[in-house]
């Protein structure tokens, strides 16, 4: 018990809160019956041209929103902010500056983005931004590929 704990306390401390935040994301994601949920968003999917609008709510991230509403966009880490699999461009007009001020893009964001395939200005990744009510109505584009390190392809089922 004491090495345990000793261990624990040089441990980085966001180690354990980013992780809880995750899990509590996700279990909050999970609560949802897509009848209850009050917003719409339209996703462009480059790879195969479809278009498809979804509804969702408060605070589901947009990697939750994609998996939960059938969208195919990776997200090899699971939402950990790993990797660039889950990039997104936010299509709306005003709705990107609106998130730089809402829910800045954090230096680790900013690291992973530059690994993302057709990054462009407006790129964000969908794992880091939480649904808020101006959010409502916004069209995001999924890049046509994504760089994922683990194997080309490799789409991960969610638990």
């Amino acid at each position: 018990f004491f090495g345990m704990a000793s261990r624990m306390m040089f441990c980085k401390p966001w180690t354990h809160s980013r992780v809880l935040c995750a899990l509590t994301r996700a279990t909050r994601a999970h609560s949802h019956h897509v009848e209850d949920l009050p917003w719409k968003i339209t996703w462009h999917l480059a790879r195969t041209g479809e278009v498809k609008e979804v509804l969702c709510g408060p605070e589901q991230t947009l990697l939750d929103v994609a998996r939960h509403q059938d969208v195919q966009l990776e997200g090899a880490c699971e939402g950990a902010c790993r990797c660039s699999t889950c990039h997104v461009q936010i299509e709306t007009e005003g709705v990107y500056d609106a998130l730089f001020e809402d829910q800045p893009a954090t230096d680790e964001e900013d690291d992973m983005l530059d690994e993302a395939f057709d990054l462009r200005p407006n790129s964000r990744l969908a794992c880091q931004l939480s649904m808020k009510e101006f959010m409502n109505g916004m069209h995001i584009r999924v890049p046509a590929a994504t760089k994922n390190m683990a194997v080309d392809g490799f789409v991960p089922t969610p638990h």
